[in-house]
């Protein structure tokens, strides 16, 4: 009798367990956001943070961050004047963290995952690829639909976690860890093929690698999420529910209690809606697409990687009448208007447009002719008055069709195939409305593609798990070689051995690999094979050269005889060759494929080499691994240029073997200019105290904030390296949350975000108890992320001319200035310009003005605390007469004034 009446209590304990409860619910209409309702999904929520019962919602646009506490929305700024302490991204497919000025803030991880083991850190998710803000390195990988490998480093757990599947597993995703060491792990399975179903479960999974609990999620997701679970510290889970008509969180407890049932949502709940069943199908039927049979010459998955890649990529200018950011009509009375993201001025990402299937060429002819770019307006289409490309017209282009074949007809000319698995890159991914183009598999089974889509409204790389591709199907266009490559090669150094010859290297998985592809470019424009797979074996080769720069480019090329599949192309790197003696080394530092840049490789090396071969220096580049492998040495080059992109606390913008490089050089006289949003989060904020110390006494900076928000455009300021700098960013790439940054120990702010607030730093002087000036230009933001290539040049000239400007050589005795002095100017007399000299010998406030006879300020040269030296200056006296003017400065005690005369 009491073992019954035992097993009755453990039933009604167990019914009681894993309680689920709605913790919010409201109309999409009360929400600060609008839907948008697009072939390609329906977007508005992009993610969801919920803790110590405020909820933080952000969306796809860069309407911000909002929390809703106490029945209202307010917005989250990042003005640290108003003590707000947390920024969030709104470029939602970057996992990456946004930072907070106070570290407990609950809102730093809206976007992110969660470890509560041993405090609380956050984790950032590469396509399963996973590390952390402490060090922890997780990798969740689906080699296969029968198996789930989780392999950390994470001491408190085990170190591989294998788990068997019955041939259904379509990808993983991991939730968080609680602060017990509980994983939580988003499952899906697949259900059927074609048409695509997928089944979502959280399994909640010991420390040890044991199964406790699965929870069968309902499909409601009427809109596409970025992240519609997250965990909290106690293990809670918490899901965005996504009706047709409302948003609602649901709070699942106990999830971590041991039980072999399968835990399922109530049967009120427990409901069908997806957003792909939702979208319009609608798209332009005109009679010159309607090719329904029609199949060409055969096309390469290589080329059609390539082609997409450049509409990723292209520059171009947009002038006032290229613009329509609100309804316009055009002369053959359709309505367009034109992506709010476009400027005046340099753009880059070919924008969509309704109906679209232009080339480079015609995109670029038309914009000349004042035509608009793109129509994201799509009740009608303009085929004379707009230029770009839509979803079927972009995919149309990288397989190389002469014609627009819209989704309606690309049945006609591809084949559905049968498994999502046979997927190979260059295939389409298809329903009937919309069409995106397979670039690989991620290794958590989700599948990166390139697309033109209404979700940013231009051309753009993606990543998808496969509940995400309900409604979709997998196909090839029936004129596709058959055979695929995904071992892409990574280049790592581009070096010139002699004045003709340089030396590349590279890595790449070698498996089954019969040779390799070496392309060589003078532009970076148009390429050409100078080795291939029949005489370069090996991940080294020696290239001839011609000309005064060169960029590389390699492919691998796999024995699968007769097609000898080609993988797409690396990254780009590159040499110069002068007559010059001066030698920049270009260092990529840029690693991070999950941040604002999700493209295969990247072409960025090409930007700041074609800007020192405009001023005819030499340089050679490398990825900084090959500085930690001790392969080179900064010091043997008279510039050092390092791009950093977003890289941040995970990728590490600057580890320990990095810094010491970098010290190492500005303690010997070195020339450093740095370029990357992230640097001061990494370092300053989250970094250890020789981080900080690096940060503050290396590159002279204090980090202030993570958001120098929106709209993103900088300005050189006067009397620095960088005046008359002026120009946009965020258009390569979309940086939407550059570093905020101030001077520190004898800095100078050179360059200001269009709200005033710090960009770029510069510094002269000392670094270390050295005995010898060395230069640095810091920028908190990436400039290759602006589109304008005679902006991005003047940039790196004035950096060069800043680093040439007179300054203690190496080996030069510090002690040689010992007295304050000002020199006469010269030129003098002079027309229109000339450079004033003047010495300091301690840190001090330096202010210097000009002055005309009658005792007139003219100018203010300098008003700024400077650091100990020789220092100068240059005048320009466009804008007065000619005549006599004196100069006069003050630096603490000292003064002094001199005459020069100006004669035009």
């Amino acid at each position: 009798m009491k073992k019954i009446l035992s097993i009755i209590l453990i039933l009604i304990a167990t019914t009681n367990l894993y309680s689920q409860k709605a913790v919010f619910e409201k109309e999409y209409s009360q929400f600060p956001f609008k839907l948008k309702i697009d072939n390609s999904g329906i977007y508005s929520i992009a993610s969801f943070d919920v803790e110590d019962d405020v909820i933080s919602f952000s969306s796809f646009t860069k309407t911000g961050i909002y929390e809703f506490r106490n029945g209202k929305y307010s917005k989250i700024t990042s003005s640290k004047k108003q003590g707000i302490d947390f920024v969030a991204g709104v470029d939602m497919e970057r996992n990456h963290l946004r930072k907070s000025n106070i570290e407990t803030s609950h809102k730093e991880t809206i976007l992110f995952k969660k470890n509560f083991l041993n405090g609380k850190s956050v984790l950032e998710d590469s396509g399963g690829n996973i590390s952390g803000t402490n060090g922890e390195e997780i990798v969740m990988s689906v080699p296969n639909r029968n198996q789930l490998i989780i392999k950390s480093n994470i001491p408190e757990l085990k170190k591989e976690m294998v788990f068997d599947f019955s041939t259904n597993l379509a990808c993983a995703d991991l939730i968080g860890i609680d602060e017990s060491g509980n994983l939580y792990v988003l499952i899906e399975k697949y259900l059927s093929d074609i048409p695509l179903k997928v089944e979502r479960e959280v399994y909640t999974i010991s420390s040890d690698g044991n199964i406790l609990s699965r929870l069968l999620l309902s499909n409601i997701k009427y809109l596409y999420t970025l992240k519609d679970l997250q965990i909290d510290a106690d293990g809670n889970l918490y899901h965005l529910l996504s009706y047709t008509d409302r948003a609602v969180i649901v709070k699942w407890e106990d999830l971590a209690l041991p039980t072999n049932r399968i835990i399922k949502f109530s049967e009120e709940i427990n409901e069908e809606i997806h957003f792909n069943d939702f979208v319009p199908t609608d798209e332009v039927l005109k009679e010159s697409f309607q090719n329904l049979s029609k199949t060409e010459s055969g096309a390469s998955r290589t080329e059609a990687l390539k082609i997409a890649e450049t509409y990723v990529l292209h520059q171009y200018n947009c002038t006032s009448s290229n613009l329509a950011p609100i309804d316009i009509t055009a002369p053959d009375g359709d309505i367009i208007r034109t992506p709010e993201w476009l400027i005046v001025g340099t753009n880059a990402r070919v924008p969509y447009k309704w109906g679209g299937f232009n080339t480079l060429e015609q995109f670029d002819a038309g914009l000349a002719n004042g035509k608009y770019a793109g129509d994201i307006n799509t009740d009608g289409v303009s085929p004379n008055y707009a230029f770009g490309v839509d979803c079927s017209g972009y995919v149309s282009r990288c397989w190389q069709l002469s014609y627009h074949s819209s989704t309606r007809n690309m049945p006609g000319i591809t084949t559905q195939y049968d498994s999502w698995d046979d997927l190979k890159p260059g295939d389409g991914i298809h329903k009937i409305g919309h069409v995106r183009l397979f670039v690989e598999r991620n290794v958590n089974g989700s599948i990166k593609l390139v697309e033109s889509t209404s979700r940013g409204w231009g051309v753009s790389y993606y990543s998808y798990t496969l509940s995400d591709l309900s409604a979709y199907t997998p196909i090839y266009y029936n004129n596709m070689e058959s055979n695929y490559n995904d071992q892409r090669p990574t280049l790592v150094s581009s070096e010139l051995i002699s004045e003709n010859l340089v030396s590349l290297n590279w890595n790449c998985d070698t498996t089954e690999i019969l040779g390799y592809r070496v392309y060589n470019s003078e532009d970076g424009d148009a390429w050409n094979i100078v080795l291939d797979e029949t005489n370069c074996t090996t991940t080294s080769a020696e290239i001839n050269i011609n000309g005064s720069a060169n960029y590389f480019r390699v492919s691998s090329v796999k024995s699968d005889s007769p097609d000898f599949s080609e993988s797409n192309w690396s990254n780009v790197l590159g040499v110069s060759v002068y007559a010059s003696e001066k030698k920049a080394l270009i260092v990529d530092g840029f690693e991070r494929e999950s941040g604002s840049w999700r493209g295969a490789g990247h072409t960025f090396v090409l930007k700041y080499g074609n800007s020192l071969e405009a001023l005819s220096i030499n340089f050679i580049s490398i990825k900084n691994s090959e500085l930690q492998n001790g392969l080179f040495q900064l010091e043997n080059y008279d510039y050092v240029f390092w791009i950093l992109g977003d890289e941040s606390t995970v990728d590490e913008t600057f580890n320990s073997t990095d810094q010491a490089h970098v010290i190492e050089y500005l303690e010997s006289g070195g020339n450093l200019f740095v370029s990357g949003s992230e640097i001061g989060w990494d370092l300053d904020y989250k970094g250890s105290e020789k981080d900080k110390d690096f940060y503050n006494n290396y590159l002279k900076a204090n980090y202030l904030s993570d958001d120098a928000e929106y709209p993103f455009s900088v300005e050189g300021l006067e009397n620095t390296a960088l005046a008359g700098c002026s120009f946009n960013f965020g258009q390569t790439y979309e940086e939407d949350y550059p570093d905020e940054i101030e001077t520190q120990n004898g800095s100078t702010l050179c360059l200001k975000y269009s709200n005033g607030k710090g960009a770029g730093i510069e510094y002269t002087g000392y670094f270390g108890n050295t005995t010898v000036n060395s230069s640095l230009i810091y920028l908190a933001f990436p400039l290759e992320s602006t589109a304008n290539a005679e902006h991005f040049n003047e940039v790196i000239s004035n950096s060069i001319n800043y680093f040439n400007s007179p300054k203690l050589g190496v080996g030069d005795d510090v002690n040689r200035v010992i007295d304050y002095s000002l020199e006469q100017n010269y030129p003098n007399p002079f027309n229109p310009s000339t450079t004033i000299e003047f010495a300091i010998p301690k840190i001090g406030m330096v202010n210097l003005k000009v002055y005309n006879i009658l005792g007139e300020e003219v100018a203010e040269l300098i008003n700024r605390e400077m650091n100990r030296g020789f220092q100068s200056v240059k005048f320009d006296a466009t804008h007065l007469s000619s005549g006599l003017y004196y100069f006069r400065i003050s630096i603490d005690s000292f003064v002094d004034v001199k005459k020069m005369l100006l004669i035009k």
